[in-house]
C-alpha cells in the first residue's frame, strides 16, 4: 500500500470512528479518558493523522458496540471453497508465524 492509499485508509477508518462516537453521543475527551489517553492523540485517530493501536481499536468496538472489523470497510474477507480450505490455509499460517 502506497502512502497515499494509506493516508487515505487512515482518513476512513477516522471517520468511522469518528461518526461512531457521535451516534454514541460522546465528545473526543470523553472516549480519550475510557480509552486512557490524552485527546489530541485520540484526535489524530479522528482526523486519520495516526492510526490506532490494535488495542485501541478493540476498545473502541467494545464501547461503540460494533465489531473490530466495521473499522476497515475497505477490506473485503477472503472468500474460500470449502472449509477443508480454510483449514489448510489456516495450518499454513501457523506454521510460518511459528
Amino acid at each position: 500500500m502506497c502512502a497515499i492509499e494509506q493516508r487515505s485508509f487512515a482518513i476512513n477508518v477516522g471517520a468511522f470512528i469518528r461518526n461512531k462516537r457521535a451516534e454514541a453521543g460522546l465528545t473526543q475527551v470523553q472516549v480519550s479518558e475510557l480509552l486512557g489517553m490524552d485527546r489530541y492523540r485520540y484526535r489524530r485517530y479522528e482526523s486519520g493523522d495516526h492510526f490506532p493501536k490494535p488495542e485501541h481499536l478493540w476498545l473502541l468496538a467494545c464501547l461503540f458496540n460494533c465489531s473490530p472489523a466495521e473499522f476497515y470497510p475497505q477490506i473485503k474477507p477472503i472468500k474460500v471453497k470449502s472449509t477443508e480450505i480454510a483449514v489448510t490455509r489456516i495450518k499454513k499460517i501457523k506454521t510460518i508465524s511459528i
